[in-house]
């Protein structure tokens, strides 16, 4: 008997980052979360490798925001994400080593972590091995991450060795991660279940995103099929280039008649409010769908920068261009080896695109995370490399990744947690964010003045006079040009 889909949520981690560009701190985060505590989601992700680094840029101590979280969660079973590759290219931090990997899932089991999403995009068995076996050791379930490409060469035989490969190792779950939404309710009519067949007990989740639109209709049918767990996020940071919206999706499902494990509904909206009066007061937006487009199987970037790209395509007027966009985000990709279109790999191929695309000769300048996928910094991959481009940069030096006991020789004065975060994000030891006090944790909204002075601001560069004028309300701003 198939056992009825689950669903997660990633609404304070992957849905802020595409919709609100990671604005939601830790003291907003706290609300919705409490408002999710009884609503019997399987899990809820509460932190990743990107929002460790949103928290990073905003001097906000990402360990206390998983403290804090876990106080907020009542009985929710929390689930992070870590990312083995690095996308900074630091010396020696290029790819997190078996024991700096283990401390981090150490870190996060401490601090109420119950489920780690362990992503090697290159699927580098002697990587993934010893963090499936640290999480096992840290009383932690690991979940091994399956990146999904809608390229040719990943036939349904592929897809379900490497999956056998994660079990074997040490995985716990498998979860099919689709970053780019270019799954198909064909595709996955024959894919998934040879994936359920071959992992048998294994359970198998989905995490698809919905820049194709395709999204709800693929997940609807994945349910069909038996996987057992679905992502989903809050209709607010919903939709676009994030996961499908849970409302919607079990309002689907039970028009169609199909079952799921669903959870208190009541419970959700109450979260969904509580990022509704967020976004209001912060003046953020809601998420909402994107039309279909084949462009985005051309490029297949992932959701974070696939948001950017096509903010950065609107707000320069280029729409129009996506296409062409997209043809050259492919040609780089095919001469850098093709790599998998995540982390660290789609931002560095998508900002050398983009200047391409903008005018700049071909290759005038060389993105600097390029350079390390030519350098072989991260592993192999799968294609031929541009010889021109590789005897460009030349040979990497041999650089073997640093040990735990490494880092804690080179910063004495730090505990493990602070040494992790400047490691893994290049972090200058000194100015590493303090931990916030109770009154920072606890969210204030901005006031109606607050907003507007923070829309003048931000508007005031476009203009050389910018005047409001109303009830009480006289401002005037003037850029003067020395």
């Amino acid at each position: 008997m198939i056992a009825r889909a689950q669903f997660s949520d990633v609404s304070l981690t992957d849905g802020q980052t595409v919709t609100w560009s990671g604005a939601l701190t830790t003291a907003m985060a706290r609300l919705p979360l409490a408002r999710m505590a009884g609503t019997g989601l399987a899990e809820v992700e509460v932190i990743s490798t990107t929002t460790f680094r949103e928290c990073l840029a905003r001097d906000e101590d990402p360990w206390q925001r998983v403290t804090a979280l876990r106080a907020a969660a009542g009985p929710l079973v929390l689930r992070a994400r870590l990312d083995l590759l690095t996308e900074h290219g630091g010396r020696g931090a290029d790819v997190l080593s078996p024991d700096v990997g283990a401390a981090w899932i150490a870190e996060l089991a401490a601090r109420g972590i119950a489920q780690v999403v362990i992503v090697d995009p290159l699927l580098q068995r002697d990587r993934l091995r010893p963090m499936f076996l640290a999480a096992r050791r840290a009383g932690v379930s690991a979940i091994g991450v399956l990146p999904y490409d809608a390229a040719e060469r990943r036939t349904n035989a592929w897809y379900c060795t490497q999956a056998a490969h994660l079990v074997a190792d040490g995985a716990e779950r498998v979860m099919l991660r689709d970053e780019a939404g270019v799954l198909t309710v064909d595709r996955i009519a024959t894919l998934i279940p040879l994936l359920l067949e071959t992992l048998r007990a294994t359970p198998l989740q989905l995490h698809t995103r919905c820049q194709t639109a395709l999204a709800p209709q693929v997940v609807i049918e994945a349910v069909r099929l038996g996987v057992a767990g679905i992502d989903t996020a809050l209709p607010h940071v919903a939709n676009g280039a994030s996961v499908p919206s849970l409302t919607r999706l079990v309002r689907s499902l039970a028009l169609l008649g199909v079952d799921a494990e669903v959870p208190d509904m009541a419970g959700v909206a109450e979260a969904d409010a509580e990022l509704a009066r967020i976004a209001d007061a912060e003046g953020l937006p809601a998420g909402a769908p994107w039309v279909f487009d084949v462009a985005l199987y051309v490029h297949q970037l992932p959701g974070e920068i696939a948001a950017q790209a096509m903010d950065a395509l609107t707000q320069s007027g280029q729409l129009a261009g996506l296409h062409a966009f997209a043809e050259e985000c492919a040609r780089v990709r095919a001469e850098v080896g093709n790599p998998p279109m995540v982390a660290p790999f789609a931002g560095p191929i998508a900002a050398q695109a983009w200047q391409h695309y903008s005018g700049m000769a071909r290759y005038a300048e060389l993105q600097p995370g390029l350079r390390r996928i030519l350098l072989g910094a991260y592993g192999p991959v799968d294609g031929a490399l541009d010889r021109g481009l590789q005897q460009r940069v030349g040979a990497l030096e041999k650089i073997e990744c640093k040990s735990l006991e490494d880092i804690r020789r080179s910063m004495p004065l730090l505990d493990d947690a602070s040494r992790l975060l400047a490691h893994a994000f290049a972090a200058n030891p000194s100015s590493l964010p303090r931990a916030s006090s109770a009154a920072e944790l606890t969210y204030r909204p901005a006031s109606p003045w607050d907003r507007l002075a923070l829309g003048l601001v931000q508007r005031s560069q476009r203009y050389a006079f910018l005047s409001v004028t109303g009830p009480g309300v006289d401002i005037r701003l003037h850029q003067c040009k020395e």
